[in-house]
């Protein structure tokens, strides 16, 4: 859980930390979900990245990107609760 301050009520409030994994074409690693704790985006982004395994290479829109350099180029950022959209949130 991560802190954040409520400066209209001076209060704090406290609110959990998700993340979402950005590829190196600047989408989501997966369409409809985020995780709630780093690991578990570091996991996700792990088994993404061994999609690529048998070809050797992320084919991005900027050229191809060796498997060795391929989790350099992905980020993992947290995001706030009012950046994700319904349908993800809800599920």
């Amino acid at each position: 859980m991560i802190q954040t301050l409520d400066y209209k009520n001076l209060k704090q409030i406290k609110t959990m930390a998700k993340f979402d994994v950005i590829s190196p074409d600047g989408f989501s690693i997966e369409r409809d979900k985020t995780y709630t704790s780093k690991k578990q985006a570091q996991d996700a982004l792990n088994r993404w990245m061994r999609r690529y395994e048998s070809q050797g290479h992320y084919s991005s829109n900027n050229g191809r990107i060796p498997l060795n350099e391929l989790e350099s180029k992905c980020i993992i950022k947290p995001i706030n609760e009012s950046q994700i959209p319904d349908n993800i949130r809800n599920s």
